[in-house]
């Protein structure tokens, strides 16, 4: 005898109507089998180059997370932060990591909401207001094993920045998603905002141990304990004597 089927039900992304700009705009898109390609053939490149023109060096490159979901929060000083933390990442990974990035900036122009999509896809947050949706879509995809964040908690980029926003907190106060502390060091010197193109200045780069803030209220004093235990692990980490250790691009063991 045959037993009877459910009917084939097929439902498409929510944003499969919107045009190609609209699409990358929104808080929560699907990335099609041509943008995870292109994230991880330009997260390769990217590795490829950080390793021959910045020589770039890692320490503590065993506490990277295995899978999703996570947070790695970093301090930010340079274009080069976010290229060279998703350049870290396992192969795996690539295609779920994401960051917020200023909307006013990053997803004005056609081009820039492509090329930012294409390999980074980040979350837009408008610097003019607080970003709550932004916030509350990423911890949503987060607390859900969705996603992995990239977070620059300081916020602008600058050499030295001893101010962590709440916000960060707002993200996993009461959650179980670890939080990796990271510096880099070098990045300002190699590529710092003013200037039109790198120069070929080492990179170092940190990773702390995680934080976890299950435990953690999610209130406003929740939040600002969060940002003040995470950007106290950055600044712990500060620029190290020890002989960092090479980083050599990962990929997918399949």
């Amino acid at each position: 005898m045959f037993t009877r089927r459910n009917p084939w039900d097929y439902r498409p992304p929510a944003d499969v109507a919107l045009g190609r700009e609209e699409h990358l705009k929104r808080a929560q898109h699907a990335l099609n089998p041509a943008e995870r390609l292109l994230l991880q053939s330009g997260s390769l490149a990217s590795g490829i180059y950080l390793k021959c023109f910045h020589r770039l060096a890692v320490e503590g490159i065993n506490r990277l997370p295995k899978a999703a979901p996570f947070v790695i929060a970093a301090n930010h000083s340079s274009h080069l932060d976010t290229m060279i933390l998703t350049s870290l990442l396992p192969g795996n990974l690539r295609a779920q990591a994401t960051c917020l990035a200023a909307a006013d900036l990053f997803f004005v122009r056609p081009l820039h909401t492509v090329f930012e999509s294409a390999f980074l896809w980040p979350i837009p947050a408008w610097r003019q207001h607080p970003g709550r949706i932004a916030i509350e879509a990423l911890r949503s995809r987060l607390v859900s094993g969705a996603a992995g964040c990239i977070l620059f908690p300081g916020g602008t980029r600058e050499p030295e920045s001893g101010y962590c926003n709440p916000s960060v907190g707002r993200l996993v106060a009461g959650t179980s998603v670890p939080v990796l502390p990271c510096r880099i060091s070098g990045a300002y010197a190699a590529f710092p905002p003013e200037s039109k193109f790198p120069k070929p200045r080492p990179v170092h780069v940190s990773l702390g141990s995680p934080f976890s803030f299950e435990n953690i209220e999610d209130n406003r004093r929740g939040w600002q304990a969060i940002a003040n235990t995470i950007n106290e692990g950055i600044l712990a980490l500060g620029p190290s004597t020890a002989p960092p250790q090479e980083h050599t691009q990962v990929t997918d063991e399949n």
